[in-house]
């Protein structure tokens, strides 16, 4: 049966390896181009990379949240239309809101007496005082800007009332003052203070009275003119005045005041977009590190520092050619955008580690170009692969609704593909030139140093790595131990239920200090406001944009009852929060007992008193004449609280569906970050579909280059539990599920294919039957690229944990997740789920023969390579003839080998087996061997068949090149004959062992047995030998290792002893300069002090006197002026008590005035009563004067004649600016048309190009060299 799977897995070729011949096919030729033109494929990226690098200078930063977060379309962004629209109605254009959040540094109570009239003074500062400079102007933000709004006017005038209130004694113990949380109510009117105090605690045993504050939220609404600068110049303002307040009184610093406005938050995000970028030569040192350590081998002509460094500058070159066209063609660069450099990066030396692979996987002895041909014949379809997966996994992303990820993805895909371009053209160049390095004998790293060949041919083994070779015996002896599938798949169950559990534990959430760097000044400020403000309650617009008619009472009722129910939704505060002039503007037409149908008429009298004018700003009246008295738009607040951006997203998603239900008002609930709540709501679908697209596309990637239906289920199923590990771990590694993290899962997909998809690769297209012996292989071929590539991947993301951002803390945990999971299911768990469909074989007699006869067959061919290099000058005349003696006699070898080892395995079978069933099993045995015989001789024929024919091929390429290698076939010629020395020996041999195992059979089974044992014993001789030299090998190369490590020690040393030696000479020569400057000094003090003696023997009691009675005139003196000052304060102090007094009799004055006011206020009433019946007799006589109104409009028209000849005048100006305007536009014609003809000389320049493109391939494709070269030599015959 055994012997039936492997006829059959022989025999039936699978469909899809014609494509991956054909690929193959052309990516050899492709390198064979490249290996004979290098020049041009080095220069032509660098140029391209050049030209697309200066759009560069057309990019545009994008760091509007609104816009970066919100899909186009949305609910929030109509909601945020509508808002301005309804603002953008009244005395100016635009409104900025600034808020200024102030709390004390140890958290403690504001609502104290000092620390409120601070505050208070802060706010009469910026409301009157302020100023601040725009466009070399003095403006006064009270006078040029506070004065255009009246909301601007009441800014914080709740703050000054409640104040002023809680601090006053009578006013406390009145009942009609109410100083409850979060409605408080001071003689009957409710004030919201929700949004203004934050963290408020209150005293139960007084009422609900407020007890501490927390925090305190200033906030300034005024107009902005739609100029930028003069936001920017107001903000910075009143930051340099808070910064002064700090500086000016240390008492200030118990306080911390955070600022916070739209432009601000901007501001912040832009500075995140910039702020990873200068970490990024750190990543590049490092790689450049790695690459040169890691390249740099034992021998020295086959290490390739110089070709990983130049796989680092491609990757640097598809880096800038891709940000200059994307940012050419208009795509914004956003904070998102700063990890795709560092992204790119590591994929693009992934790729350098497989085609340098690939290369030490070719024959040293072929031409540069055959090498690279064979070398992209290997690794041109994996990199293809890695390739296509990342583009079609980061391409989903680019059709996101989110436009902050489509922006990363197409930076993403943009460079991804120009990296994959120049990895075909410049690095292939290099690799090419180095190929040349390397057949000249020239040094890797100094090109004008030969080394020897000898050298070179001894020290070959040595351009393994030898932490390579070490992980590759470490690697052999884990699955040679017997428990290590069954270890690893317990291990994999453990990983599969944890990663199940962390990603079912994942939530949706979108805050704006996620986009923020770690030391922003925001994030303090809306810290707070969670903690605080957001708990406790703020304020939303709500806006009414369809005003039913207000005289009508079943729709006032309406608006009523959507009032109510916006109210007693689950998130509102409640009735009491509400700020609606609909109820006051009732409560007055009860009082004037008007009726339903005069609601405009008195509308207009109510907004114009002037305790009413705050509500003009909340309505909108109907513009047309005729029409201007009628309501069209209005709009209120009411208070909500919430706990966190999740629930921000369910309050808002009740919000719209409450405004559904009454659609035909028009309803809009406004807030700031509605925005985010579009994206709480559509994340998740947006994500399992993106997730859903991407995988199904991999799958499709994957089934394209990997036939066999087992080896393609392990890899789809090992790409569906990577990234279910990367979302549940990092899930548990507390993040939430944002746009960020949606970005870097999209990101995991493609990376992750590209861990599997190489080994599932290599191992689907290996020759090995053996499933032990295919696995050493892969780990050689795929296995240590693949680990090489991991660390590259770590280190170009390493220099992100300097960067403190979120999107760099989320990209850079991603990608370690992804190497270390990548790595784990590529060496291990693969490995061990294709045991369970293919289970581990034992090396049987078909496996052995196929390894040996495929062994023999290599050396048959690299035998015929040598003789045809040798006798190629005489093969361009009679290659067909030896083509087919190749063939046949390659056949006869084939056969001769297949007897030996059918005559070798009856002789094991007769050994093992009973005496007794002999005949019938040697006869069972000889008919499994002839069918074996017959259908291994045909397939090795039909196979050599078509090496023939590829041999053929190779033969016409080579014949151009051939003149240009007689250095080379001189070495050549030396190594076949060395080559016919050992082929003659080991025919000999062969002969010899044939003789011998004829005298053998004969002779009996014993002598078999002894030489058996015999062969057995040399061989364990040979491994110990072998083990000896292994373990001399690791004792010179430590010794080798501790000699450098003395010699690096001595260096230190001598450099530390310079150093001292050069301190100790510094310090001497100070020591000297100091001891000569002392010694001038005492000669002066000496000199001094001999002076002062003298002075002293002859004045010194008389001076002592003199300065006793100095002393005692300033005391006298001190002690006048301390009683002048407490005669001055005590005065003071007698005054404030005459003030107080004052004030006391001022208060109950006002006290005795307020009675008398609150007496005529009644008589007011009842003079009210009296006139509402005179109103009555008078609402007659108001039909008479509308009549009179009636000619009054007459006279009106009269005006609006003489308005419509200036409107004349006004439309000839019009016209002047309509010729301006055309003149603008010709300008601008002729710029397109410039434009215009730039683009068309530029696609002239690309058809040329791919004109010659085209004439190149045909040449290449059509005419063979030698032909080529017959046609060159006729056209020169016939130019002589």
């Amino acid at each position: 049966m055994m012997l039936d799977k492997v006829d059959e897995q022989s025999s039936s070729p699978q469909t899809g390896e014609k494509c991956l011949d054909y690929l193959e096919r052309l990516f050899q030729r492709h390198g064979e181009l490249v290996g004979r033109h290098p020049a041009i494929f080095l220069i032509a990226p660098l140029l391209v990379a050049g030209m697309l690098s200066i759009g560069v200078v057309n990019v545009q930063m994008a760091d509007d949240m609104r816009q970066l977060y919100t899909p186009p379309g949305s609910v929030s962004l109509d909601e945020y239309r509508q808002h301005s629209r309804f603002l953008s109605d009244g005395n100016y254009s635009t409104s900025g809101v600034f808020y200024i959040g102030i709390a004390r540094r140890d958290g403690g109570n504001l609502l104290q007496l000092n620390y409120a009239n601070f505050i208070d003074k802060l706010n009469q500062f910026v409301l009157n005082n302020l100023t601040f400079n725009f466009e070399g102007k003095l403006l006064s933000f009270n006078r040029d800007v506070c004065s255009k709004s009246i909301s601007c006017t009441k800014s914080n005038e709740v703050f000054r009332l409640i104040v002023d209130a809680y601090f006053n004694p009578r006013l406390t113990s009145n009942a009609d003052v109410k100083l409850t949380y979060p409605v408080a109510s001071i003689f009957g009117n409710r004030m919201f203070l929700g949004g203004l105090f934050g963290g408020v605690q209150t005293d139960p045993a007084q009422g609900g009275r407020i007890s501490s504050v927390s925090m305190i939220h200033l906030i300034y609404q005024y107009p902005t003119f739609e100029r930028q600068k003069l936001v920017d110049s107001f903000e910075k303002a009143v930051r340099d005045h808070l910064a002064t307040l700090v500086l000016e009184d240390p008492w200030n610093d118990s306080l911390e005041f955070h600022t916070y406005s739209s432009s601000t938050l901007k501001d912040e995000v832009s500075r995140t977009t910039l702020y990873a970028l200068p970490y990024f030569p750190i990543s590049v040192l490092l790689l450049t590190a790695l690459l040169v350590s890691v390249l740099c081998t034992g021998d020295s002509t086959t290490s390739k520092p110089l070709e990983g460094l130049a796989g680092l500058v491609n990757s640097l070159l598809a880096i800038a050619a891709a940000f200059g066209l994307v940012a050419a063609v208009g795509v914004p660069y956003n904070s998102t955008v700063t990890v795709v450099p560092f992204i790119t990066l590591a994929l693009a030396v992934d790729d350098t580690f497989i085609l340098l692979a690939a290369w030490h996987q070719t024959d040293r002895r072929l031409g540069p170009a055959s090498r690279l041909g064979l070398c992209l014949k290997e690794a041109g379809p994996a990199i293809t692969v890695t390739v296509s997966t990342d583009v079609f996994s980061f391409l989903i992303g680019v059709f996101s609704s989110t436009p902050a990820v489509s922006s990363f993805c197409i930076y993403t895909v943009a460079a991804i593909l120009f990296d994959y371009i120049f990895q075909l053209t410049f690095f292939c160049a290099v690799a090419a030139y180095g190929g040349r390095r390397e057949a000249n004998s020239r040094h890797c790293l100094f090109y004008w140093k030969t080394v020897d060949k000898r050298t070179t041919t001894t020290t070959a083994p040595a351009r393994i790595n030898p932490v390579q070779r070490i992980l590759s015996k470490l690697y052999a002896q884990f699955w040679q131990w017997p428990a290590s599938r069954l270890f690893v798949l317990v291990i994999y169950a453990v990983y599969l239920v944890v990663s199940l559990y962390g990603a079912s534990t994942i939530r949706v959430n979108l805050t704006p200090e996620n986009l923020l760097v770690t030391n922003s000044p925001l994030k303090r400020y809306i810290w707070l406001a969670e903690q605080y403000i957001y708990p406790q309650g703020f304020s939303a617009d709500v806006y009414i944009l369809n005003a039913p008619d207000m005289r009508n009472r079943t729709q006032l009722k309406r608006v009523q009852q959507f009032v109510d129910e916006l109210e007693h939704s689950r998130f509102a505060v409640g009735h009491d929060s509400t700020s609606f002039w609909l109820e006051p503007f009732q409560r007055y037409m009860q009082h004037l007992g008007a009726d339903d149908d005069e609601f405009y008429d008195y509308l207009s009298d109510f907004v114009h008193l002037s305790s009413n004018e705050r509500w003009t700003r909340h309505l909108r009246f109907d513009q047309r004449p005729g029409r201007r008295h009628l309501l069209t738009q209005f709009s209120f607040t009411t208070g909500f609280k919430i706990t966190d951006w999740v629930s921000r997203s369910d309050m808002v998603v009740q919000w719209r569906q409450l405004c559904d239900r009454y659609a035909d008002l028009k309803p809009v609930v406004y807030d700031e970050y509605n925005f985010i709540a579009d994206q709480v709501v559509s994340l998740k679908t947006t994500t399992l579909q993106e997730v859903g697209v991407a995988f199904c596309c991999m799958g499709l990637v994957c089934a394209l280059f990997i036939r066999q239906r087992d080896v393609l289920f392990w890899v789809l199923w090992s790409l569906f539990s990577m990234d279910l590990g990367v979302i549940g771990l990092l899930a548990l590694w507390n993040l939430d599920m944002d746009p960020t993290l949606v970005v870097s899962v999209l990101m995991s997909i493609g990376l992750t294919v590209d861990f599997t998809i190489h080994m599932a690769y290599h191992y689907h297209r290996h020759h090995e039957q053996c499933w032990m012996k295919r696995m050493l292989a892969l780990f050689d071929v795929a296995g240590w690229p693949l680990i090489e590539g991991g660390l590259c991947t770590l280190l170009a993301m390493l220099s992100l944990v300097f960067v403190s951002s979120h999107v760099a803390s989320v990209f850079l945990r991603t990608v370690l997740l992804v190497v270390i999971l990548g790595l784990f299911h590529s060496l291990i768990v693969l490995p061990a789920l294709f045991t369970l469909t293919h289970w581990p074989e034992k090396l049987s007699t078909v496996s052995s023969l196929v390894s040996i006869t495929s062994g023999q067959k290599r050396q048959y061919k690299q035998q015929q390579q040598q003789q045809q290099k040798r006798q190629s000058p005489r093969l361009s005349n009679t290659v067909q003839s030896k083509n087919e003696l190749v063939e046949t006699h390659y056949i006869q070898t084939l056969e001769q080998e297949v007897d030996f080892l059918e005559l070798e395995n009856s002789l094991k079978s007769e050994l093992e087996k009973d005496p007794t069933g002999c005949d019938v099993k040697k006869e069972k045995t000889r008919k499994c061997q002839v069918n074996v015989k017959s259908e291994l001789g045909q397939t090795y024929k039909r196979n050599l068949s078509e090496e023939v024919v590829e041999l053929r091929k190779k033969l016409d390429d080579t014949v151009p090149d051939i003149s240009c290698r007689e250095a080379e076939l001189a070495q050549l010629r030396i190594e076949v004959e060395e080559g016919k020395q050992k082929l003659a020996q080991a025919t000999r041999m062969m002969t010899f062992f044939k003789a011998q195992c004829k005298s053998d059979s004969q002779n009996g089974n014993v002598m078999l047995c002894r030489k058996h044992g015999d062969k057995q014993a040399q061989v364990e001789k040979l491994t110990n030998e072998l083990k000896l030299l292994e373990c001399r090998m690791r004792e010179l190369n430590e010794r080798y290792q501790q000699s450098q490590d003395e010699k690096l020690a001595m260096k230190k040393q001598l450099r530390q002893a310079e150093l001292q030696a050069k301190k100790d000479r510094l310090i001497a020569e100070k020591v000297i300069e100091e001891n000569e400057n002392l010694i001038q000094e005492n000669s002066q003090l000496q000199v001094t002090v001999s002076k002062m003696l003298l002075q002293t023997d002859t004045n010194f009691p008389i001076v002592g006197d003199e300065k006793c009675q100095s002393e005692l005139v300033q005391i006298k003196e001190n002690e006048q002026l301390l009683r002048a000052e407490l005669i001055s304060r005590e005065n003071a102090l007698h005054d404030a008590h005459v003030e107080q007094r004052r004030l006391c009799c001022q208060i109950e004055d006002l006290e005795s005035t307020q009675r008398t006011l609150k007496q005529s206020q009644g008589k007011l009433y009842d003079q009210i009563e009296s006139l509402q019946s005179a109103s009555r007799v008078l609402s007659d006589e108001n039909k008479q004067l509308r009549q009179e109104i009636l000619g009054l409009e007459t006279s009106i028209e009269t005006h609006l004649a003489n308005i419509q000849q200036q409107g004349e005048e006004i439309k000839t100006l019009r016209n002047r600016l309509s010729a301006y305007e055309q003149q603008k536009k010709i300008i601008s014609a002729k710029l397109r048309n410039a434009q215009q003809e730039h683009r068309e000389k530029f696609l002239q320049l690309n058809q040329l190009a791919t004109e010659f493109r085209q004439i190149s391939q045909s040449l290449y494709n059509d005419t063979s060299p030698a032909r080529y070269l017959a046609e060159c030599e006729d056209n020169n015959s016939k130019k002589e």
